[in-house]
């Protein structure tokens, strides 16, 4: 049986969020890999607008691209090979989408 688990961690990082205390959720956000907290961020925001990851549209992809910028997650080291990954898209896609 083949089971899309995409679906699953966005869920996941959903009921994570509302379950931490705002220390909580301070300490997270210091603690993980740079890699982590990219991936973490973009899980975010596909839960903002309601989708995984791997589903955001272009739009959507630009408007997250945006946001990784503004908040310099962009400057740490391979982040556009972690956010292509987690995208699933090509790193071409991930810097054509920062533009």
């Amino acid at each position: 049986m083949n089971v899309d688990a995409t679906l699953f961690r966005s869920i996941s990082t959903l009921l994570e969020q509302s379950s931490l205390s705002k220390k909580d959720r301070a300490k997270a956000s210091i603690d993980p890999s740079a890699a982590d907290s990219i991936r973490e961020r973009i899980d975010r925001f596909a839960v903002s607008v309601a989708t995984t990851a791997q589903a955001l549209k272009t739009d959507q992809r630009k408007a997250l691209m945006r946001a990784l910028k503004e908040k310099r997650y962009l400057q740490l080291h391979k982040s556009m090979e972690t956010v292509a990954q987690h995208l699933g898209v090509s790193r071409a896609t991930a810097y054509n989408d920062a533009k």
